[in-house]
């Protein structure tokens, strides 16, 4: 039994090790503020996606130190102990199932399923998935939800489609509309409270008529005549508000003419009338023509030939019992279904056969649940151990003989190994934030089938050179599952790699600018081009003024030539009174003044490169330092070694057909170097 956490320096900081399965134990002992991640996305754990799934008990995606502390509580209720983890094969003996009341049945369930274990009575988690998989293909689900594939050619078959059809279905999670026993409930509830309703309920009278013929205009108008009397009550306010209503022809809003649909909806939003300020509707006077025949209608039902707003009030109050009797009718269940139905699945063998099928989902569900338990139990066992120890230090990482879950494979290109790589949903917003990470970066386009999403990866360089590597440059992607992909370079963020690399590299740049512009000075195609121009336009004049502003004929030309040859005679009567020792010593202090702060620079540069921000670009939440030492970059990019034993021949086989050196010409031109030398050292001398 473990006693105490053990912490060791891994990548410069002290982190917790966790080297027995039975010190998971002491998480619990652990400050969240001592794990190397705090979180991570769960697509960037490179590990089984169905155990993934079991920890992200929220659904969110994310994996939390909060995930891992839940998960490690709920193998320790399930398991005697957890000595059960060093055996990371995907079986578990019964006798190390803990006698719990969160295990409870487990053992005597897979005693009566001997399908689930193996010759040694050992449960198998192939075994468990393939009857999760088999139970999930049924028509049954047991979630509760009845879908149309679940009731298809059954009793209840009818009933089941008059409940949707009613709107007391629930969303199923595999898609699409279903039902539950709690919908069923309710509908026939429903059904039962209408019925009786209306066995008793007494239709409403309209001043002692049958409303049936008042009721039909009414509410044909009634928004639009509640619409009317409000305009009527703006323009009683104020008179000046019926030029709302009185459209001016120089200002006339568009209207297709020609387009029947266009007009009416143009009179179906007209007022009924013209407002009127004495609160009014004169149904001789000139009405809307899209309501008029309603309108009419109303006159001659009502017997009025005005309506008051007043009158309006009390015909509205006079109908309201008559209208909740209708929208009680029509409403709910007896409006969508005919009455006939309704009574017939009182008594009816439907109903039951609906709750039988609902019986048969339950049971399954059990089943089902006993079953994930199992699956979740498995594989908890095979991998949570090295999970947790992935979260709470780095050392899988640091370690090339560990299997790290943060790695998500190997990219080879350039004749190199580059291990830390990881996987990205957005290389813009990583980009955005890993550029102060002060790494050397290399994006990645995975190329996947015809029809299938992109997918991205982010390799960190950290050895040899960049010089071969370049946008569009190809290679070859090895996961973890050793699946190999095509990839290509999409872009490049450029950083230190090592110490060679960061002190040479403002030479570099100096050199590759001097040579730039070098190049800008001797590039005569510009002079070329203008002189044919000339020649072709007939311009012999011109010849002579675009060979004379010719930047380079004018640095060789003239001033140039000046210049070095003043500068060389002042140099040589210079050096005359410097001794040997004094020359040597300018050289070295100029060396040193040199050389002293690119050193310093480089190793400054190479010291703040950070591990812990590329990952954080990309959804982690790394708790601890992770700096980039020299010892650690040679671990995430290598070369292959040549294999054992073999036989390493390193004259280049081409140089069998290449033509051979010219040694005289060589010769010849090594005579003349020192010829020249032993010129100057005489003239100096002398």
């Amino acid at each position: 039994m473990a006693t105490k956490l053990k912490f060791q320096k891994v990548g410069g900081s002290l982190q917790c090790l966790i080297t027995q399965p039975e010190e998971l134990r002491l998480l619990s002992d652990l400050d969240p503020a001592l794990w190397a991640v705090l979180s991570a996305p769960l697509e960037a754990l490179n590990t089984n996606r169905d155990f993934l799934n079991y920890l992200d008990s929220d659904a969110n995606r994310v994996i939390r130190v909060d995930d891992l502390y839940a998960a490690v509580r709920w193998l320790s209720d399930r398991l005697k102990d957890f000595s059960a983890l060093n055996d990371v094969a995907p079986a578990l003996e019964l006798s190390a199932i803990a006698d719990t009341p969160a295990a409870a049945h487990y053992v005597e369930f897979i005693q009566a399923n001997p399908d689930l274990t193996d010759e040694q009575g050992r449960l198998i988690l192939a075994k468990v998935t393939a009857a999760i998989r088999e139970l999930n293909g049924s028509a049954l689900h047991g979630d509760g939800i009845l879908t149309a594939q679940a009731v298809a050619g059954s009793a209840g078959e009818t009933l089941y489609l008059d409940i949707l059809k009613a709107g007391y279905g629930t969303a199923a999670p595999e898609g699409g509309t279903g039902i539950t026993l709690d919908g069923l409930e309710q509908f026939i509830k429903a059904i039962a409270e209408y019925v009786n309703w209306e066995s008793n309920a007494a239709k409403p009278l309209y001043e002692g008529q049958d409303p049936a013929p008042f009721f039909a205009p009414y509410q044909a108008l009634r928004n639009k005549l509640d619409e009317f009397f409000r305009y009527c009550q703006l323009v009683a306010l104020n008179p000046v508000n019926l030029d709302r209503f009185r459209l001016d022809p120089k200002a006339l809003p568009p209207l297709a003419l020609n387009d029947p649909a266009a007009v009416a909806e143009t009179l179906q939003e007209a007022p009924l009338a013209e407002p009127a300020a004495d609160l009014r509707l004169d149904f001789s006077a000139r009405l809307n023509p899209f309501y008029a025949n309603t309108l009419k209608e109303f006159s001659r039902n009502f017997q009025l030939p005005e309506l008051t707003l007043a009158r309006w009030q009390e015909i509205k109050q006079a109908l309201a019992p008559y209208e909740q009797y209708i929208a009680k009718l029509s409403g709910d269940v007896a409006g969508k279904l005919e009455r006939k139905t309704l009574t017939g699945y009182l008594d009816d063998q439907a109903v039951q056969a609906l709750r039988d099928r609902f019986d048969e989902d339950k049971t399954l569900g059990a089943r089902l649940n006993l079953l994930r338990d199992f699956e979740k139990l498995l594989l908890y066992k095979q991998y949570l151990f090295d999970l947790v120890n992935n979260f709470v230090n780095f050392r899988a990482l640091f370690d090339p003989t560990l299997d790290s879950m943060i790695q998500s494979g190997t990219l080879i290109m350039d004749g190199r190994h580059f291990d830390l790589i990881i996987r990205l949903r957005d290389v813009a917003a990583h980009k955005k934030i890993v550029v102060n990470s002060n790494l050397c970066l290399m994006y990645l386009e995975i190329q996947m089938p015809p029809g299938q999403p992109p997918q991205y990866l982010a390799a960190v360089i950290t050895g040899g050179s960049t010089g071969r590597i370049y946008p569009g440059k190809g290679g070859v992607f090895i996961d973890k599952d050793k699946r190999c992909y095509n990839v290509r370079v999409t872009d490049f963020l450029n950083g230190p790699i090592s110490f060679g690399q960061s002190f040479w590299q403002p030479f570099r740049r100096l050199g590759g600018l001097v040579g730039s512009r070098f190049q800008k000075l001797t590039d005569f195609s510009p002079v070329e081009t203008q002189a044919a121009e000339a020649i072709k336009n007939d311009k012999p004049s011109n010849l002579k003024s675009i060979f004379t502003s010719s930047p380079a004929l004018i640095m060789f030309g003239g001033v140039s030539l000046a210049a070095v040859g003043s500068s060389a005679a002042f140099l040589i009567k210079a050096l005359e009174k410097v001794t040997w020792l004094q020359l040597a010593y300018g050289f070295g202090i100029i060396l040193l003044a040199i050389i002293v702060p690119l050193v310093v620079s480089a190793l400054i540069k190479l010291q703040k490169r950070d591990l812990g921000l590329f990952l954080d670009a990309a959804g982690w939440a790394v708790n601890l330092p992770m700096r980039l030492s020299y010892q650690v970059s040679r671990i995430f990019t290598y070369r292959a070694p040549y294999p054992p034993g073999a036989e390493l021949n390193r004259r280049d086989i081409c140089s069998q057909y290449a033509p051979a050196y010219n040694w005289k010409l060589l010769w010849i031109w090594g005579g003349i170097l020192l010829g020249i030398g032993l010129l100057l050292w005489y003239w100096y001398w002398n």
